[in-house]
């Protein structure tokens, strides 16, 4: 394809970048989902080559089904990688072929550049650190806040979505779906709303109701949104109270509670002997037991749910790390937990 059309803000990233490429060697590159990432990227890799011939173009990806795609895109600019000036592979694959590969890339561009952080992306810069870097990716942070300095000179960024909207570069959005959060909610209207999970997951949950949303959309601006409650066969719930309140069969009768998964808060100030044992005869679901008194408190054996929901996940493990250890983790362990997390977080999507 000799002839290709890059949108004015495309271009403009384009122009930007080789500018700054001038006095800077790696670069990263923010533009929002659905505003032409990977057209930018074959463009730039066209005109590299055109200005350096007889150099090589490595492009990495963190999953070998993009590679497939990337590769599809940049054949449409007429590159391709026919004689291996032009190579396209996941790092994955990468890893395991550091000795099979020939030559040496003077440019190497990493698709969804927030992952650069992980040590398997740093061996590019290891091993080829007078080659060029380019970072593209639409969300240049991570959850561990971690920023990009050590690996990239310069952040370009793009314009915000409200922009490209506002330039009629995006269609404004009918409905927004959120991820991760486990609780259904909205977010300032009603058309943008994270759907939460069907199930309660953990006994932190317990006081969430679960449904399906469903949404309905007919002529531009017209959406229609309802939800459906979930009824799981067994109920997640937190109870509390004394051995002998929990026990009293005024308490139970009439209720769901010996048929549902239950954690058992006993307030008791002395421990009740053989109490989980005891208590699931009644409760034979019960799955945790815990005590609340002034000793547990003064032990801090209690957590505060508040305190809790404040802090990351990275931040809790800290927590507990320290707590196990009488220590706290070094940067390479934080590092490397906070690697995993991200790992975690993706494969659930």
């Amino acid at each position: 394809m000799d002839h290709f059309f890059l949108r004015d803000y495309q271009q403009d990233m384009k122009s930007r970048l080789f500018e700054v490429w001038k006095s800077h060697r790696s670069v990263m590159v923010q533009m929002p989902t659905g505003t032409g990432k990977t057209h930018v990227l074959a463009a730039v890799i066209r005109e590299f080559l055109k200005d350096n011939a007889q150099t090589e173009v490595w492009i990495v990806a963190h999953r070998r089904e993009l590679v497939a795609q990337i590769e599809d895109t940049v054949a449409k600019y007429g590159i391709r990688n026919d004689d291996n000036t032009v190579k396209a592979m996941s790092i994955q694959w990468l890893q395991r072929h550091w000795d099979d590969v020939e030559g040496c890339p003077s440019l190497i561009v990493i698709d969804e550049a927030h992952h650069a952080l992980a040590e398997s992306y740093q061996d590019l810069w290891r091993r080829y650190p007078n080659a060029r870097k380019l970072g593209m990716t639409a969300t240049p942070c991570r959850m561990n806040r971690r920023g990009f300095t050590d690996l990239f000179d310069v952040l370009l960024t793009s314009w915000s979505i409200a922009e490209f909207i506002r330039k009629e570069q995006l269609a404004p959005f009918d409905y927004v779906a959120l991820g991760h959060l486990h609780g259904a909610q909205h977010i300032g209207r009603e058309t943008i709303r994270y759907a939460g999970s069907p199930l309660k997951y953990s006994f932190s949950e317990a006081r969430q109701h679960k449904s399906v949303t469903v949404v309905t959309l007919g002529e531009k601006g017209d959406v229609q949104v309802r939800t459906v409650a979930l009824t799981p066969l067994r109920e997640l719930r937190e109870i509390r109270g004394s051995y002998d309140e929990l026990t009293a069969r005024s308490f139970y009768e009439h209720t769901t509670y010996r048929s549902d998964y239950l954690h058992l808060i006993l307030t008791d100030e002395q421990d009740v002997f053989d109490a989980m044992s005891r208590l699931r005869t009644i409760y034979p679901y019960l799955m945790t037991l815990d005590y609340d008194n002034a000793r547990t408190r003064a032990a801090g054996g209690m957590s505060v749910p508040a305190e809790t929901e404040r802090r990351t996940p990275l931040e809790l493990f800290e927590a507990l790390y320290q707590r196990q250890n009488h220590r706290p983790m070094s940067e390479v362990q934080r590092a490397y937990i906070a690697q995993l997390m991200e790992q975690i977080m993706e494969v659930q999507g």
